[in-house]
């Protein structure tokens, strides 16, 4: 593959039929050099194709069967909407968006080798759900994510898989706990199939800040997550002598007994304080970033409660979709990313949860665009993604 660039206007693009509002794009285009290598070709299905807008997003190509040859093509990235004249109206998340800038999404490619956009995410999910038998009209989706805003775009796209239970609290954390999953599962069709996507979500703001991103309607930005950042300086910047929870509690909101209340008071954030207090000294001595590094832990102790309120004798396959969420600026107008950790399986009631991680990849490889940074990481995106 050879290196080339290319120049063009910003245009929204978005896989529903009826074409999104217009609003206020940026003038001011810019180059992004990588390398992109699409692994292999096959017919309606691969390359080029998204199965969600299948007549649409290729139209007589994938009828005719046309079959899409390795290529090499360049990757385009705007600048972010930092410095819009007029703020852009919400809209659900399109599938198929546009990719961040070029430093955003070096730093995806260095701190998250392999991440998927989330074109990227729904096309291979939805290849693995048709493989394994996992139907759009049987399955039922639950999320174990935080319920920061900025990642209902994230819900928006898997709601293009099929209806979907949240059971996720503050960081990601499963806090509908064992109730909350025999609910969700009560709610599966008969013969249908349960599918979790669990994890953490982190921010990469157009700068390439870890941990940062702009929200939508905000000049400046912001913490992503909020509450793991939070709840990690809490721990770490208390004092030695003062190691109890009120004085974390302190100094997150600044009085106790004000973050307390009641009658729920922040229990939330008090079971993530307590987690914590034995994450930060692990994270510390990881050569990564340490939201980074924290991210990667937390998304070990998401998928571990997960596992833990499971019903073992649950009749229905179920399938395990874990991995950070990594947002970006607007994340309504431009791709999210998501970097796959755990793909686990239980075909039926009593079996153990087996890893087809590595099928998810080999798929992947195989029917996405391989995006490579200019430090060796690489992410994968769509063909739509680089032509928008």
């Amino acid at each position: 593959a050879s290196w080339a660039n290319s120049q063009r206007q910003f245009t929204f693009q978005s896989s529903r039929s009826r074409p999104p509002p217009t609003y206020p794009t940026p003038s001011i285009p810019m180059k992004l050099f990588v390398r992109v290598t699409a692994r292999a070709s096959r017919r309606c299905g691969g390359i080029g194709h998204n199965p969600l807008t299948c007549g649409r997003c290729c139209g007589a190509a994938c009828r005719s069967g046309r079959s899409f040859s390795t290529a090499t093509k360049p990757a385009e990235a705007v600048k972010e909407a930092i410095g819009m004249q007029g703020i852009a109206p919400k809209t659900k998340a399109p599938v198929v968006a546009k990719l961040p800038s070029k430093e955003c999404l070096m730093a995806i490619a260095k701190n998250y080798p392999g991440a998927l956009s989330q074109g990227a995410l729904v096309t291979s999910m939805r290849t693995m759900m048709d493989k394994k038998g996992f139907t759009e009209e049987g399955t039922l989706l639950a999320t174990s994510t935080c319920p920061d805003e900025i990642n209902r775009p994230v819900d928006s796209i898997l709601g293009s898989l099929g209806d979907f239970m949240p059971l996720g609290g503050l960081s990601g954390l499963p806090f509908a706990g064992k109730t909350g999953f025999k609910a969700y599962a009560s709610h599966v069709p008969d013969d249908g199939q349960i599918m979790v996507f669990f994890g953490p979500h982190i921010g990469i703001s157009s700068a390439g800040e870890i941990g940062k991103v702009q929200r939508e309607g905000m000049k400046n930005v912001s913490a992503s997550c909020g509450a793991c950042i939070g709840g990690y300086h809490a721990i770490k910047d208390s004092p030695p002598a003062q190691p109890e929870k009120k004085s974390m509690l302190q100094r997150l909101f600044g009085s106790a007994e004000a973050a307390k209340g009641e009658p729920i008071g922040d229990r939330q954030m008090e079971t993530i304080l307590d987690m914590f207090k034995t994450a930060v000294p692990v994270v510390d001595q990881e050569e990564a970033h340490p939201y980074v590094a924290l991210s990667y832990w937390m998304q070990k102790k998401i998928k571990s409660e997960v596992l833990g309120i499971v019903a073992p004798d649950q009749p229905f396959p179920i399938a395990l979709v874990g991995g950070v969420m990594i947002n970006t600026c607007n994340g309504r107008q431009q791709s999210e990313f998501f970097h796959l950790q755990d793909f686990l399986l239980r075909p039926k009631m009593g079996n153990l949860f087996q890893d087809i991680s590595k099928e998810m990849v080999d798929e992947v490889e195989a029917s996405l665009l391989k995006v490579e940074g200019e430090d060796g990481g690489y992410l994968y995106v769509t063909p739509e993604e680089l032509q928008m």
